[in-house]
């Protein structure tokens, strides 16, 4: 064997062992990631519950007290919207909260669902933003009887829309390129992990 033959066998050999090293880091990281995700998923339930016990409940406090055919209306849209929401959420998340198994294949898997999944929900969130910004600006303008100036210029309208709508979009457009992203990087590990190692010719 000559030495230009070795050397080539030993970068080969090389070039594998550190593929090896990089692919078990990938993985235990998405290991670590699958996990910290999985608790944050359980965290972040505190703030919707906390939201739907307390708007819900002031927008019924509200209709009851008042009995403002306004305002019972706004309560029962607010109470729509909260449940399409719960819904929506729970039907688009179905799969994701905790892997199948303990074994690599199954982290790359429900990371790749909920990639998928927040992509989902972003364009779900479309559409329930711009839903609820249309009801806010008809129940203004019909409740209170204004003039289309007064409610373009009313603060719940420029809150939601002027402000609201580009920020909205803006970050909505950051995140699923994230995502996106995210969803590429694991999906190619996952072709690379199903593959196995390329034999040697």
């Amino acid at each position: 064997m000559n030495s230009d033959t070795e050397l080539a066998q030993w970068r080969r050999q090389w070039q594998r062992a550190s593929d090896a090293r990089n692919d078990t880091d990938s993985v235990e990281a998405l290991k670590r990631h699958v996990t910290r995700n999985s608790r944050l998923l359980k965290i972040g339930l505190i703030a919707p519950i906390l939201v739907t016990i307390g708007i819900g409940g002031a927008i019924i406090a509200r209709a009851l007290t008042s009995a403002a055919p306004a305002d019972v209306l706004l309560a029962t849209e607010v109470w729509v919207f909260i449940l399409v929401t719960w819904v929506g959420s729970i039907w688009i998340a179905r799969g994701t909260r905790r892997p199948l198994a303990k074994t690599t294949t199954a982290f790359i898997d429900i990371s790749i669902r909920r990639c998928r999944s927040n992509l989902r929900a972003a364009s779900f969130g479309a559409w329930l933003y711009v839903c609820q910004l249309l009801f806010v600006m008809l129940w203004r303008f019909f409740s209170s009887a204004i003039e289309l100036t007064a409610l373009l210029t009313s603060w719940p309208v420029v809150l939601l829309g002027w402000v609201g709508v580009p920020v909205f979009f803006a970050s909505r457009s950051w995140f699923m390129r994230a995502q996106r992203a995210e969803l590429d990087r694991l999906l190619d590990l996952d072709r690379q992990l199903r593959a196995g190692p390329a034999d040697e010719v």
